[in-house]
């Protein structure tokens, strides 16, 4: 007799068995004993009824059909029980997935639409400062006293990096400089005889912004945190907000002019500017 060929539908149900049995081992044990253990129950209900027909000490009040009438509907109770817990579990592995697809599009909307500038490296340097205001060839805030006074001013320069995937740009916005939590003072805002004041960077490349003042506020900010604020845009022209901390752990101006400054960078946090339900301008952070 020739062998019925299983249709594709059959090959697939038969496919996703052996899986499951693969994969959940224990489980398929379980249901493989709960199989067994249901259809044993109504031949060991059979089998009492036979003998109780001859031996006198089983009581058979109660007639077979009746047991199997209640262990039928008690298999029914199981079923409804089974195909529930099955619809909860199937319901939480479709939360599952639908959780790392919104994983996989906020990320994917952070490589295509959320700008994101990291400082990659920094430098300390000595400067005229008549050149720095008079003829800048990068772009110079200046965040302290320096001026005609002082022939020569302290620069530190920040080097930020594009990671996004697209074009962006970068431009200060403001800092404030503490002592552990205590406010030790705020930069300014300050640039001249320069007309751009943003950094236009293309993807993984790098831009330069120099603050400059004194060589004694320069050397202040050892031990203290500066609260860097920047304010990003994407290619849609999308204005983001990025705080970065930047702890200063030395700072050192020699006779000669040179320096050396050592910096950590730290607690990046990124928001978008969005219009609130008041119709007011305001940041939404991302969760880090």
């Amino acid at each position: 007799m020739k062998k019925r060929e299983l249709t594709e539908k059959e090959q697939e149900s038969l496919k996703t068995f052996q899986s499951f049995k693969i994969i959940y081992p224990n489980y398929y044990t379980w249901i493989k004993a709960g199989a067994i253990v249901a259809i044993a129950i109504p031949i060991v209900i059979w089998l009492i009824y036979l003998i109780g027909d001859y031996l006198i000490g089983i009581p058979t009040d109660i007639q077979a059909g009746e047991v199997l009438n209640f262990y039928g509907t008690f298999l029914t109770f199981i079923g409804t029980v089974a195909l529930s817990a099955l619809a909860v579990w199937q319901n939480k592995k479709a939360n599952d997935i639908n959780e790392r697809l919104s994983l996989l599009e906020e990320e994917k909307y952070k490589l295509e639409m959320r700008p994101f500038a990291m400082i990659s490296d920094w430098k300390a340097n000595i400067e005229d400062v008549i050149s720095v205001i008079l003829s800048p060839t990068k772009i110079y805030y200046d965040i302290g006293k320096a001026s005609n006074d002082h022939m020569n001013c302290a620069c530190l320069s920040l080097f930020f990096t594009n990671t996004a995937n697209y074009f962006i740009t970068v431009s200060y916005s403001t800092a404030t400089v503490y002592d552990n939590n205590d406010l030790v003072c705020k930069w300014p805002n300050r640039i001249a005889n320069q007309q751009n004041s943003k950094l236009y960077l293309n993807s993984c490349k790098q831009g330069e912004i120099v603050f400059y003042a004194e060589k004694q506020t320069m050397e202040s900010l050892v031990d203290k945190t500066i609260a860097l604020e920047l304010i990003l845009e994407n290619k849609l022209s999308e204005r983001y907000k990025e705080n970065i901390n930047i702890l200063v752990t030395s700072f050192d101006l020699h006779d000669d002019n040179s320096c050396f400054v050592h910096m950590l960078v730290q607690n990046y946090k990124i928001g978008k500017f969005i219009k609130d339900k008041d119709d007011k301008i305001v940041v939404k952070w991302e969760k880090n």
